[in-house]
């Protein structure tokens, strides 16, 4: 709401003054810049590009100012109030670990953290998107589902390298969370492979302990199932649930193409050691391209 209204969500100060967001349009996966609505009508009033220090970012907050702050704002409030403190990539457990004990000392009744890149799928600043590109780390693609009833699934895949035949792992948001049968079924499914697999009990049992509901149980496994090189027999369980609903069928959909990619060859030399991107491949030892069926 706060983004199509242009306006702030809280009192939160700016996550950053432009970051990347990315979508899917059709086939076709776009990359955008966006810019603060604060910062974008002082570019347009000013005419002025260069940014001076006063503008200031989320990571440069001193998370105890934040603490300070939200203490203060929660005495005018009755109900219970929250905020995301964004901490710098390099950000220690211990220092974690203190912003909960300064929160609680100061009668604060909800606080979070998010160190930047402890997960995918998540809004990054610009020079962090840069360095996971330069480094060729994982990047993440967001499609929308329609589903049953109304229901709206955004699946979220990252893929390492940028490469679609390495999807590495999965989140799917869901505003209802409503729980489903369907979900827990091939849940159990991944867990009984995972499990025929060798994969050890102790691992299973902690992705359980994490899942707060059917359908993070039903992305957790599926996640698991990509990072123990299981991922085709993951594929084998979806297509056989692809009939319980929308979101099952689009699953089996997004990572049967993986599969299907990563045993594509090269039409010229017939060499397997090709590069996949955006639906085109390209032969890295005769540096034969191509794109389409």
């Amino acid at each position: 709401m706060s983004i199509i209204a242009q306006t702030s969500g809280g009192i939160e100060p700016i996550f950053a003054l432009s970051y990347k967001r990315y979508v899917e349009l059709g086939k076709d996966r776009k990359e955008f810049s966006i810019y603060h609505p604060g910062v974008s009508r002082f570019k347009h009033i000013t005419k002025q590009n260069i940014l001076s220090d006063v503008w200031v970012a989320a990571h440069q907050v001193d998370y105890k100012c934040r603490i300070k702050m939200q203490a203060t704002a929660q005495v005018r409030i009755d109900s219970s109030i929250s905020s995301t403190i964004n901490l710098p990539r390099d950000t220690t457990a211990e220092t974690v670990g203190q912003i909960y004990i300064d929160a609680w000392k100061e009668g604060l009744k909800g606080i979070t953290v998010y160190r930047e890149g402890s997960r995918e799928g998540i809004l990054v600043t610009d020079s962090y998107a840069q360095a996971l590109q330069e480094a060729g780390l994982m990047d993440t693609v967001v499609q929308c589902v329609r589903a049953e009833g109304g229901d709206k699934f955004y699946i979220m895949t990252s893929y390492k390298d940028r490469d679609i035949k390495q999807p590495y792992q999965i989140f799917v948001q869901n505003y209802k969370q409503v729980d489903r049968d369907s979900f827990t079924r091939i849940s159990n499914a991944l867990i009984k492979m995972l499990k025929s697999k060798g994969v050890p009990d102790e691992r299973i049992d902690k992705y359980i302990e994490r899942s707060k509901d059917s359908l993070a149980k039903l992305t957790r496994f599926l996640s698991l199932s990509m990072k123990t090189n299981n991922l085709e027999a993951a594929v084998d369980i979806l297509n056989e649930y692809s009939f319980a609903g929308t979101l099952a069928s689009k699953l089996h959909e997004i990572f049967h193409r993986s599969l299907t990619i990563s045993k594509a060859v090269c039409r010229n030399c017939q060499s397997s050691n090709v590069r996949t991107s955006e639906g085109c491949i390209t032969c890295l030892d005769c540096n034969w391209s191509g794109c389409g069926g």
